[in-house]
């Protein structure tokens, strides 16, 4: 009798292109602060949270919330375009 197994390598390949990145604030007093949830359960609680200990201890002017349609997939570039410049830092988590 034989049996025959497919092994999987469950990880996403590397990405090549170059990432750009921001540059790093000076501070947080008087910025506009985003979180985007990925929509697991938990994970809106603790990033208002977040954002309320940002607001409360850090000088943060204004907080916005943004959420995916799905933790499945990666955001969307286009939904990415659309908060980035409304926000001047941005907070993304995980919940479970």
């Amino acid at each position: 009798m034989s049996i025959s197994f497919s092994i999987l390598e469950p990880y996403a390949l590397p990405i090549d292109a170059p990432r750009e990145l921001a540059s790093p604030l000076g501070s947080l007093e008087g910025k506009v602060v985003g979180a985007l949830w990925n929509t697991k359960p938990e994970g809106d609680d603790v990033l208002k949270q977040i954002l309320a200990i940002l607001e409360q201890q850090y000088g943060v002017k204004e907080t916005r919330f943004f959420k995916k349609p799905s933790a499945g997939a990666p955001a969307k570039k286009k939904l990415l375009e659309e908060i980035s410049p409304q926000v001047d830092a941005f907070v993304v988590g995980v919940g479970d």
